[in-house]
């Protein structure tokens, strides 16, 4: 989570230090020539974010209760929450690879 986060704070290229020249201070170095790879980084690393999010509280709620499986045999929900994680750190490697191939 650390790492998208850092990485969103710091866009490629960085950001322009004045305003001068027509750019404004605090804008990214990136919008002008690559506006499409700026945004989809963004998409990428936001994503990356998200589902590190996921991730982290998937493994901090030890009592998880997978509503389709509720009332039923609750030792179904260890494989749905285990297969369930595997996708999420797959997406957010996904999302992480983008960012940076962006």
């Amino acid at each position: 989570m650390s790492i998208t986060y850092l990485a969103g704070l710091s866009a490629p290229g960085g950001y322009w230090d004045s305003s001068k020249e027509g750019h404004i201070a605090g804008d990214p170095v990136m919008r002008e020539h690559h506006s499409i790879r700026l945004k989809a980084f963004f998409t990428f690393n936001a994503i990356a974010f998200v589902m590190s999010l996921l991730i982290i509280m998937l493994l901090l709620d030890k009592q998880l209760v997978i509503p389709l499986l509720k009332g039923k045999n609750q030792n179904k929900t260890s494989p749905v929450r285990t297969f369930v994680l595997k996708a999420y750190i797959f997406i957010a490697l996904v999302g992480l690879a983008g960012a940076y191939a962006t």
